[in-house]
């Protein structure tokens, strides 16, 4: 695609722009092993995702609270529609790791399925997937799931965001 031709809007742009704004998030912690985050870390965070690139792409920013002396998790990621692929893309990148997470999904109904994998100390090979629904215009989920050969698919964490209203 040359820098003169723009991809045409199309419903997985739709569902990206859906997801645009400033969002207050509430998280429900599963007790597994192979939750990454402690209860305190994400429980008060706000994510506010803009649209970059003629609206190409998503850019979300997570801010967590800093809690008990543990600085607050922040993160960063991207999601676009490959048009050439005919799927989502997206990475993710925060300060409690040095290593970035590369994702492909689809979309289902009014949710998005990103999955990727990893390798993890003490946990091996391990598969994850979050499912991304949008409730309604003001409100979205995020579940996060894990799977490995020992404990199987186990859900890690929900996250419920709600649209902040500018004042």
């Amino acid at each position: 695609m040359n820098s003169t031709t723009s991809a045409s809007p199309n419903e997985n742009l739709d569902f990206l722009r859906s997801l645009e704004g400033k969002f207050k998030g509430k998280v429900t912690f599963q007790d597994t092993e192979l939750s990454a985050y402690s209860k305190e870390d994400l429980n008060e965070s706000i994510m506010e995702n803009s649209l970059i690139y003629d609206s190409h792409f998503l850019k979300e920013e997570f801010h967590g609270k800093e809690r008990n002396g543990q600085k607050a998790l922040l993160g960063t990621g991207f999601i676009g529609f490959n048009d050439k692929a005919a799927e989502f893309e997206g990475f993710w990148i925060d300060n409690r790791s040095q290593k970035m997470n590369f994702d492909n999904g689809h979309k289902e109904g009014n949710a998005l399925i990103m999955e990727w994998e990893s390798e993890e100390p003490n946990m091996g090979k391990l598969k994850h997937s979050r499912s991304t629904t949008v409730v309604d215009n003001n409100h979205h989920t995020i579940d996060f799931f894990q799977e490995n050969t020992k404990a199987g698919r186990v859900k890690t964490l929900s996250m419920e965001f709600e649209r902040q209203l500018s004042h």
